[in-house]
């Protein structure tokens, strides 16, 4: 979307007024519809900085900050209110028996942490329920059992290294696999399940395709976007599944808005790097033990080959 004359690159202006105009040709499910209407009558009485348009993908008056041409080269609005609606969004979801499943990805320090625990915070207040760090945190799934077995868990969960537990790849097999079925059972459970990964595709295929409602890219916190409204920048995308859609398909991900979000919550951020630590040390200590079995096993396994060529008067 740039233009080159003269040695000199520079972007093309900004119409304000094409965030207004454009027109998103898929538009929302019947459900979508719905969100949108119900999420609409929730709205909270709040100054917000930034010009009242109507965003083209929900159809809702919002607060618009400044605009910018997303990877694919569309322009995009970016609001003051977008995270408050997106907060607003996944309560009415679970007030109506739905299920949240959230992938945030992003660069290494974009906020992707900070905009989770944001998030599982001021949902929990929503939706009047408490939230524990030390309990809600899930780093793999020996954490998930025992919160599984609670009878009165929170209903939210924080997947910070969400490809220690369901990564892509056949290294993590066995938890990827018992993962994905949990998510059937905790669909019943109206749960809130926020999983932070460097990558949407190192994410399991199946959690991506029949699982994911929310797709959240982060992005630095030293985009010019931002300054002087919050920590970081983000862009939130909805799936939308047909009704006969093959399931081994990637469903589509529709634009909703992109916003900006706040820091890590102070009374949360000392406990969450004490938690990452030891969950981290841990599972370090796991995979060295591990590794070492391994190597036993096969050093042993070697040696029995070894024996029993020597027996045959091969060396």
């Amino acid at each position: 979307m740039t233009q080159t004359m003269k040695n000199k690159t520079f972007a093309p202006p900004v119409d304000k007024s094409a965030v207004e105009r454009d027109v998103d040709d898929s538009g929302p499910t019947a459900t979508q519809q719905k969100e949108d209407a119900g999420t609409a009558q929730d709205v909270v009485k709040k100054e917000y900085p930034g010009r009242i348009v109507r965003n083209r993908h929900t159809g809702r008056k919002m607060h618009l900050i400044g605009t910018y041409y997303t990877f694919y080269g569309r322009l995009e609005g970016v609001y003051s209110d977008a995270y408050d609606d997106l907060i607003r969004r996944l309560a009415w979801r679970v007030t109506h028996d739905m299920q949240n499943v959230i992938i945030i990805d992003g660069w290494t320090g974009s906020g992707k942490s900070a905009m989770a625990l944001n998030i599982c915070l001021d949902l929990s207040r929503k939706l009047k329920v408490g939230f524990d760090l030390s309990k809600d945190y899930i780093y793999d799934m020996s954490d998930l059992w025992k919160k599984l077995d609670d009878e009165h868990a929170n209903p939210i969960n924080l997947l910070d290294e969400g490809t220690v537990t369901i990564a892509s790849n056949t290294a993590q097999e066995r938890q990827s696999k018992q993962f994905t079925t949990l998510l059937d059972t905790m669909r019943s459970r109206h749960w809130t399940t926020i999983i932070c990964t460097p990558g949407f595709k190192r994410v399991n295929a199946v959690v991506r395709k029949n699982h994911a409602d929310f797709k959240i890219r982060c992005a630095s916190k030293t985009h010019p976007l931002i300054k002087g409204y919050g920590r970081g920048f983000f862009e939130c995308r909805r799936v939308r599944r047909l009704e006969f859609e093959d399931p081994n398909d990637d469903p589509t991900w529709t634009m909703m808005y992109a916003g900006v979000f706040k820091d890590y919550p102070p009374m949360l951020r000392d406990e969450y790097l004490a938690i990452k630590s030891s969950r981290q040390d841990v599972l370090t200590k796991r995979f060295i033990t591990e590794a070492k079995y391994n190597d036993a096993k096969q050093n042993k396994e070697y040696e029995k080959y070894l024996n029993q060529n020597d027996d045959k008067g091969l060396w």
